[in-house]
C-alpha cells in the first residue's frame, strides 16, 4: 500500500484515516497535519486523534502512530 502513503504525503490538507477490510486486517495512516495515536489494551488495538484521550480513557501508555506510513494491525 505504498500508492496510499504517497497519497497521504502530497495531500495539500489534513488526513487521518483507517480502512478495515472484509479480511479482519485495519489499516491506519495520517500526515503531518493530522495526529493519529494507538493503544493496546482490553484485548483489542485502539486508535483515536489524540494522546489525551487514551489517558482521560485510563490507557496507560499509548503511542503515535508515524507519519505517512501505511501502518497494519496484526491481530
Amino acid at each position: 500500500m505504498s500508492w496510499a502513503a504517497d497519497w497521504v504525503r502530497r495531500l495539500k490538507g489534513s488526513f487521518a484515516g483507517i480502512v478495515l477490510v472484509p479480511d479482519g486486517r485495519m489499516f491506519a495512516l495520517h500526515n503531518e497535519r493530522r495526529p493519529l495515536w494507538f493503544a493496546r489494551g482490553h484485548g483489542a488495538d485502539w486508535v483515536a486523534s489524540t494522546r489525551d484521550i487514551f489517558l482521560r480513557a485510563g490507557f496507560q501508555d499509548p503511542k503515535p502512530l508515524p507519519v505517512n506510513t501505511v501502518w497494519k494491525f496484526e491481530r
